[in-house]
């Protein structure tokens, strides 16, 4: 098996790669400082699907509201996923024993919500109404509480209005809680403006890298491999630019701007797939084109109709787990057997391809349920981005590889034929050497013999001139 060139000629190798790696694993593991202190209000709260003005009054009665675990969104508690908007309603005793102007944290709440305490509405993010808005979702949002709003002496109300499109909605995470305005604005700001570097490192990888992609094709690089891998790069990146906090701040984000986030998102499995198909020299069955063209009418049908989004999403993930990633995942086994120098860094990358689509799948399920600000405050992007990083860093190793080795063997052609050259000029005065100092003896021969023969006719002197001459114009 041919195994793969680690050593300090290649370009980027895998050692380079797993160090970049652990660099963004141990400068994410810095948490910046303690958060300040809340006081908790995660638990347990009554939840009930449908929209009515009247359910932020506090003396509203919710006893025949269900309950609903906080955080954790309604469709992985056996809520139904229609009507698209929910109510939150939690009560909670506060003793104000916090210093200074107090202000409400909400972590992350899928999409758009607004905020109400004590029956009067405290704030938004996004706006509920409309067909969709993403609120950024690892970005937890601070609400200033006015002053004598919150009640000592008795129960307070905090409801929650909920908007929820696309995939699962609800509180989805950590921290809830009520605490000094000017520390939680000071630390989750910080923190925020750490997330808005990431991702801008995120987009700047994914934009030269992009732009690399096309230089490489102007200079007329322009296999089907270098095509491919520009067209995962412009989806991801695209992707990610629609769904980072970045866009929320600008206020850039839309109900257009997510479907098609959305959309790049789901075309990303088959992109990957027909790269793998090109570096492995693969042909598409008929199996497998029918398969493809089964999920290309899921992403059409959902663009059409934005109700079916859960039997869509549904049918997405499972075609992509069962169908798409075993395929690439063989592929890249059946290359590391017959000795591809690119099977192994692509079934790294595949390996989190398929792990990535399983987090899709795992993070709407009870069993991730956590408070997320540890996650928010360890990761400041999105898990799944680290997942396509290691897809991606697997494709550039493999092109920057493949490159490396088809710059070694145009140098050995290149050598081949200079060494081929060199033989031919040696050969080349060989025989002018042997050849011409044979004429040249042979003239000097004749001539010393022409000077020793005496008697000889004037005629046959000049006729032994004319064949030292004509040997002479042979040299």
């Amino acid at each position: 098996m041919q195994s793969i060139n680690m050593g300090p000629n290649q370009p980027v190798t895998l050692r380079r790669i797993a160090a970049l790696i652990a660099w963004v694993a141990v400068a994410n593991s810095a948490s910046g400082g303690q958060p300040p202190e809340v006081g908790s209000l995660l638990g347990s709260a009554r939840f009930s699907l449908g929209d009515d003005p009247d359910w932020s009054a506090s003396d509203f009665d919710d006893s025949n509201w269900s309950h609903i675990s906080v955080p954790g969104g309604w469709m992985d508690q056996g809520f139904d996923y229609l009507p698209y908007v929910g109510w939150y309603r939690l009560r909670f005793d506060y003793d104000r024993s916090t210093v200074g102007r107090l202000a409400l944290i909400v972590g992350p709440v899928r999409s758009a919500y607004e905020v109400y305490l004590n029956g009067q509405r405290i704030g938004q993010s996004g706006t509920i109404d409309q067909r969709y808005f993403y609120g950024g979702e690892f970005a937890p949002k601070i609400f200033a509480i006015p002053d004598q709003l919150l009640k000592s002496s008795e129960s307070n109300l905090l409801a929650l209005r909920v908007q929820r499109i696309v995939t699962d909605g609800g509180v989805k995470g950590g921290p809830l809680g009520i605490g000094n305005e000017a520390e939680l604005r000071l630390y989750y700001e910080q923190q925020l403006r750490r997330t808005y570097a990431w991702e801008t490192a995120f987009l700047v990888f994914y934009g030269s890298t992009l732009l690399f992609s096309v230089i490489l094709w102007i200079l007329g690089l322009r296999d089907a491999r270098h095509f491919w891998f520009g067209v995962v790069i412009l989806q991801i990146g695209v992707s990610h630019f629609l769904y980072s906090n970045l866009l929320v701040a600008a206020g850039g984000v839309s109900y257009p701007t997510t479907v098609l986030a959305v959309l790049l998102d789901q075309c990303f499995p088959v992109s990957t797939l027909m790269f793998l198909a090109h570096t492995f020299r693969k042909r598409l069955g008929r199996k497998l084109r029918i398969a493809l063209l089964v999920y290309g009418v899921l992403c059409a049908a959902w663009w059409i109709n934005i109700h079916t989004i859960n039997a869509l999403y549904f049918w997405w993930t499972l075609m992509s787990i069962v169908v798409f990633s075993p395929i690439g995942l063989a592929w890249c086994l059946q290359g590391l057997r017959r000795g591809h120098p690119d099977a192994l860094p692509l079934l790294i990358g595949s390996f989190g391809l398929f792990v990535l689509l399983l987090y899709y799948v795992a993070s709407s399920t009870a069993a991730l349920k956590t408070e997320g600000e540890l996650a928010y405050r360890s990761l400041f992007v999105p898990l799944d981005w680290y997942a396509w990083l290691c897809v991606h860093l697997s494709m550039i190793y493999t092109l920057a590889a493949g490159y490396e080795r088809t710059r070694r063997q145009l140098r050995k052609t290149s050598q081949g034929i200079l060494q081929s050259h060199e033989d031919e000029r040696k050969r080349v005065a060989r025989e002018l050497h042997d050849g011409v100092g044979q004429l040249l003896s042979a003239v000097k021969l004749r001539l010393d013999l022409l000077g020793q023969r005496t008697g000889l006719s004037t005629a046959n002197y000049a006729q032994e001139i004319q064949q030292s001459a004509h040997d002479t114009d042979l040299v």
